[in-house]
């Protein structure tokens, strides 16, 4: 039943991995499987026998992707669906070969049985075990069961104080449950599922966001959550209701941690993955029909692999339940994230403020990610790779986030791949919403040591689709602020009379920069929507000197949208515009300082440092 299911809906990715499977019988390797954390898209060929060191373009990402064994689950799938002989014997030959080559010594232990790489090839060959066993010789068995000795010997090894912080712990606890689940060792699966609780409360905040702040590991966390319950249930083991809630609190995050059409956000050390077999899976395993709404109608592909006919039948008796939150609000985590909608349409903001970080974390306090119709207009720049190289420095400094610098620093500078100087201190977001507004604000202390500076980040979402993203600044000195604009790479920007036209496909986007004397220049920035991937695209750069306090503020609106926008005259430093929008008369007003009275902008009376008017209503923002 399950391979004609997967005929059926899933044809062109089984085709995928017999392809994989085809070119792991030739000795060449390409890591694009989903999933594959640190993929590839050109292939290699690593000899006879297999160099299992092999470093491509010098990235010991390679080397370690290698040893995960993914292509070995590739020739069980593709056994399991076609029969076919050829698939077994090149799983034997290669699963031997690097048991001949893979002796535990000092140097392998820092290459091939490096622990986290160990771990997933604990899950891949026991995964591929299920599949292929019933082919494979009793002598092979054998000598795969004595290797899996060694790899929970290398893993208990390896486990840590520092493993209670980092996601390496939970790799391990994925491989350790697959080795424990094979030899249906209950008191190894007792300890996992000890281990696995106790890190949640090490790892994540309250709200489900994970401490290193990327995208790609909140996802990665959430798969090994995942597969714990789902070969938990096919094996009739009984799980801690306690992993149930922490998968749950998991989910719930990428849920909302997500573009439009399904995507990871790249923030952080991140790829633009595709979720919806995540959401898929958690639909079925957490009965959660609001993931199944952001997922697949089908079960996914993964899943079905190892599904009985009761998880087939239960998935499609779950209805899908329209999102009705459309805020995901986490102060502990860093995030702030609404859409208009929870369609592929949706005009999305999400606004971070991370406290969190590590080797994966960037300089992206207060950084801005922007959709509108579905379409992406300010990004984050994703990671590109790991090797230290100008690169990736560039790609984790806050130049390249939708940030604001002081005097061209970078307030956290990163010093290698895995390093930063100085982390900044946070305020975590505060926010607000109505029916006609939604107002958030955080602010980071990362220059207050270079600069003397505190920079506040406020944004103001004039539901449906006008954005007013203001920057404040309070020093006792001279600066020069400015603020980056990253565009998606299929936006194109033109200055035009003071403002700027951003051209995206079907419409264009207007930034109206209102900054005292300000110089606005573009350039080209990197973009890395995948690993080992980069292309170039458009940013704005708004720079502006100010003496003392400083309070700026762009405007971002679908040409059309507003009608007779006009600057109103107040009293210096403050800023306050009116304009008309979807017939709503409105007025924004914006001071860095403390201000207890009234001050008059035009035929506006505001009080406050923030406040809005809507048709004569005035909603004080921050006072």
């Amino acid at each position: 039943m399950m391979q004609d299911l997967l005929k059926k809906y899933w044809s062109s990715r089984a085709q995928e991995e017999q392809n994989a499977a085809e070119l792991a019988m030739l000795h060449t390797f390409v890591f694009d499987r989903p999933w594959d954390f640190e993929a590839t898209d050109f292939p290699v060929y690593l000899g006879d026998p297999v160099d299992w060191e092999a470093r491509a373009n010098g990235d010991a990402e390679f080397l370690f992707q290698l040893n995960r064994h993914r292509f070995l689950l590739s020739l069980a799938e593709s056994y399991a669906l076609t029969g076919r002989q050829k698939y077994v014997t090149s799983f034997r030959r290669l699963l031997t070969d690097w048991a001949d080559f893979a002796v535990y010594n000092e140097q392998t232990a820092r290459t091939v049985w490096r622990s986290l790489d160990t771990a997933e090839r604990c899950a891949n060959w026991v995964k591929s075990l299920f599949l292929i066993q019933d082919a494979l010789s009793d002598r092979l068995k054998t000598k795969i069961a004595t290797l899996l000795r060694q790899h929970i010997e290398v893993l208990l090894r390896a486990e840590s104080a520092n493993n209670l912080l980092s996601n390496w712990g939970y790799f391990h606890d994925h491989g350790l449950f697959f080795a424990a689940l094979y030899f249906q060792d209950t008191p190894l699966l007792a300890k996992v599922f000890e281990n696995m609780q106790r890190r949640f409360s090490y790892q994540f905040a309250p709200d489900g966001v994970h401490r290193e702040a990327s995208g790609t590991y909140q996802a990665a966390i959430l798969i090994f959550y995942l597969d714990v319950l789902l070969f938990s249930r096919l094996q009739g083991l009984t799980v801690p209701p306690a992993l149930y809630q922490q998968a749950k609190q998991c989910a719930d995050a990428l849920l909302y941690l997500q573009t439009p059409d399904h995507h990871l956000l790249p923030f952080g050390d991140a790829d633009t993955d595709d979720v919806r077999d995540l959401m898929t899976r958690a639909a079925l395993l957490l009965s959660d029909g609001r993931y199944k709404a952001f997922g697949y109608p089908v079960l996914d592909y993964d899943t079905l692999l190892f599904a009985d006919a009761a998880m087939v039948t239960a998935y499609d008796a779950l209805a899908p339940q329209p999102l009705t939150e459309l805020t995901f609000f986490a102060p502990e985590g860093g995030h702030l994230l609404s859409r208009s909608d929870a369609s592929p349409l949706a005009n999305l903001l999400h606004l971070m403020n991370t406290p969190y970080g590590g080797g994966h974390s960037h300089s992206d306090k207060l950084h801005l990610d922007l959709f509108l119709n579905g379409q992406p207009i300010l990004m984050d720049s994703g990671r590109y790779t790991y090797r230290d190289c100008p690169e990736r420095l560039t790609i984790k400094s806050a130049m390249a986030h939708n940030v604001c610098t002081v005097d061209g620093l970078d307030y956290q500078k990163p010093l290698s791949s895995w390093e930063m100087a100085s982390p900044a201190a946070v305020s975590p977001i505060q926010y607000r919403e109505t029916a006609d507004f939604l107002f958030a604000q955080g602010s980071h202390y990362g220059y207050l040591r270079s600069a003397e500076t505190l920079c506040t980040r406020q944004v103001l979402w004039l539901k449906p689709d006008i954005y007013l993203v203001a920057d404040v600044f309070h020093s006792p000195k001279k600066h020069t602020y400015t603020a980056y604009f990253h565009l998606a790479p299929a936006i194109r920007a033109v200055q035009e009379d003071g403002k700027l036209r951003c051209h995206a496909d079907g419409f264009d986007v207007i930034l109206y920069p209102f900054w005292d004397n300000s110089k606005i220049t573009l350039h080209k920035s990197l973009y890395a929507p995948r690993y080992n991937k980069k292309t170039e695209r458009d940013c704005v750069c708004i720079s502006s000197e100010a003496q003392d306090n400083a309070a700026c503020f762009t405007l971002l609106a679908e040409d059309g949208k507003l009608q007779n926008l006009t600057p109103l005259p107040c009293e210096k430093p403050a800023k306050a515009i009116a304009f008309t929008a979807g017939g709503r008369q409105v007025a924004f007003f914006i001071t860095p300082e403390e201000n207890s009275g009234a001050v008059c902008a035009g035929s506006y009376t505001f009080t406050g440092k923030t406040a809005v008017s809507i048709d004569g209503k005035l909603y004080i923002l921050n006072r």
